[in-house]
């Protein structure tokens, strides 16, 4: 009896393996574009994705279900976004109140890494 796990999470996190945790213990890693099958027993688990701090959300599965570990659409371009802005609000003079805003905005990003589960990464069938 088994579980598929596919990852598709695109660039984000594709350094490293995301830790599959199944009704709260380890039960293996998938790294970037990869599969894995996990042995679930009879029954539902509970499945959740981990990397680095943060945490997909949890979501039941049951013998032969397939989920899709995939990236959310604001861990995706808000990243990207913010270092753009701290680029370019630096050839800009006089931005001293914009820079704090843009480290601001990074701190804000860090702590939701580490805070909100499924704020980055999300588990579905």
């Amino acid at each position: 009896m088994t579980i598929k796990i596919i990852r598709d999470t695109g660039w984000i996190g594709m350094g490293s393996a995301l830790n599959i945790k199944m009704n709260g213990a380890s039960v293996g890693k998938v790294a970037h574009k990869s599969i894995l099958n996990i042995d679930v027993p009879s029954g539902n688990v509970q499945l959740q994705a981990s990397q680095f701090g943060a945490r997909s959300n949890k979501i039941h599965a049951s013998d032969g279900d397939t989920v899709k570990l995939t990236a959310t659409t604001w861990s995706k371009y808000s990243l990207v976004g913010i270092i753009l802005f701290m680029l370019f609000s630096n050839s800009i003079p006089s931005t001293h109140w914009i820079r704090f805003i843009a480290i601001f905005a990074m701190i804000g990003y860090a702590i939701s890494h580490l805070i909100i589960p499924g704020f980055h990464y999300r588990l579905s069938k």
